[in-house]
């Protein structure tokens, strides 16, 4: 399933948090994503306290009830760091740790890699590529049962390895981006829900000034969320709603 969700950037942080984070910050937003999959937003000088965070809920096929309904934290989380494996929807506080970051970058960074890469400066050393387009998490471990495939990329070799020295990279969407990969099943639910089993790839992003924000204004004060949602559990989920909680 997979939803593409916008908030007008008007959010802010209230509470500190163990995840990571970073902002989006381009044009008249500056929008908070952390590595759990919360995210908050502000503009300047226009400011609303609250968190935003997805929710997601359904039945099995004996009725019982799955639900992630992460809050503020008060008690625990409903959602963690990085991917679940392929068959049994399982991870671990290693790959937990591993994954406990988001991957912020620029469109600028992914065009400049290119025009360096045509003219030799990277292969000569004389270009360092964007930290986070080299480490962007295209592939999962699969010796440990994980995806082998998770952030989008343009493969341009073909061997399903993410390789920027062969000319793969990031695909992403408006100009600044900020990607991050969470589940729903590391440990138990501080709502009391099951766990679904439910692995989330986030892509928040926003649109520079530019042709597109030129003639559609309001877009220079809009954050999106795109989110990819995989049921990695071993049963079908029924009567499957997803949402946003926001305060």
């Amino acid at each position: 399933m997979k939803t593409t969700l916008l908030n007008f950037a008007c959010l802010i942080s209230l509470f500190t948090q163990a995840q990571t984070f970073e902002y989006l910050d381009i044009n008249q937003v500056k929008a908070r994503v952390n590595s759990g999959g919360d995210f908050q937003a502000s503009t300047t000088g226009k400011w609303w306290g609250g968190v935003s965070t997805l929710w997601v809920g359904g039945l099995d096929n004996g009725g019982q009830l799955h639900l992630a309904a992460q809050t503020y934290h008060q008690s625990g989380f409903d959602y963690w760091a990085g991917p679940l494996t392929t068959s049994g929807a399982t991870t671990n506080s290693t790959t937990v740790n591993q994954y406990n970051r988001v991957w912020k970058l620029n469109k600028t960074d992914i065009d400049d890699f290119l025009t360096n890469l045509a003219n030799g400066n990277v292969q000569n050393g004389s270009f360092t590529p964007a930290a986070d387009l080299l480490s962007w998490p295209c592939n999962g471990d699969i010796s440990q049962n994980y995806s082998g495939i998770l952030a989008p990329y343009m493969d341009v070799d073909g061997d399903a390895l993410y390789n920027p020295m062969a000319g793969d990279y990031p695909i992403i969407k408006g100009d600044q981006v900020i990607y991050t990969i969470f589940n729903d099943a590391h440990q138990l639910h501080q709502s009391g829900g099951k766990a679904l089993g439910t692995e989330v790839h986030l892509m928040a992003y926003a649109y520079g000034p530019c042709s597109i924000t030129s003639s559609n204004s309001y877009l220079n004060y809009t954050t999106f969320y795109n989110f990819k949602i995989i049921n990695r559990s071993p049963f079908v989920l029924n009567n499957t709603y997803a949402g946003l909680f926001n305060d």
